[in-house]
């Protein structure tokens, strides 16, 4: 098992066969993975699907170390789940669930670090427990496969939260895929994005 620590995150690699309930409920509550109509239907099924998953991906556990999201359930609250499938030697796709209010950003009190609320949301808001996870996984991710070329995501269009993370942790994006997928009998459209090895941005804009 493998710590790494963030500032007000850790992160568990792999990602704990036991916090796969938590996954499933966060599921119910912020659908951030795409399943698609003839998928996991049940949360048993969905819970063997994760299961089936971690154990062929890398994968990390976001930690809520300040337990921020004050959970009362558990002595180290488990907040988020990221999965990278390598697809190619220079290509690979990112997935990232996590609990809602995790997913928002933060801001400075009287010097603690607290959740955006309405009491305090006209000041500064500073990235929260998601993309500061995302910013560790992706970096390590680069890291630890030197033919990497890019990370790729897939998003529904109609997902505008995990849109803006994508983009905020640097992600451009690369096209728009109309009725890509079904879902509750609808066509859904996908967004297609990347993120460049950091040095190939940089000879780029060179």
């Amino acid at each position: 098992m493998q710590v790494i620590e963030g500032k007000d995150i850790d992160l568990i690699s792999p990602f704990p066969l036991r916090g796969i309930p938590n996954a499933v409920s966060w599921m119910h509550s912020f659908r951030t993975f795409i399943i698609e109509d003839g998928g996991p239907a049940t949360d048993e099924e969905l819970g063997q699907h994760l299961q089936g998953w971690l154990g062929r991906s890398k994968s990390w556990a976001v930690i809520d170390k300040h337990n921020l999201t004050h959970s009362k359930s558990v002595d180290v609250p488990l907040v988020g789940l990221g999965i990278f499938d390598m697809i190619s030697p220079s290509n690979g796709y990112i997935h990232v669930c996590s609990s809602r209010r995790a997913w928002g950003g933060l801001v400075e009190v009287d010097g603690t670090t607290q959740l955006v609320s309405k009491a305090n949301k006209d000041l500064p808001v500073l990235p929260g427990m998601i993309e500061q996870g995302g910013e560790i996984i992706l970096k390590q991710i680069f890291e630890d496969n030197p033919t990497l070329r890019r990370i790729s995501a897939s998003i529904v269009s109609t997902n505008k939260a995990s849109i803006a993370l994508a983009l905020r942790l640097g992600f451009k994006k690369d096209g728009y895929f109309k009725e890509a997928i079904m879902q509750n009998n609808e066509p859904k459209d996908i967004i297609h994005l990347g993120l460049l090895r950091p040095q190939q941005v940089k000879s780029a804009e060179a």
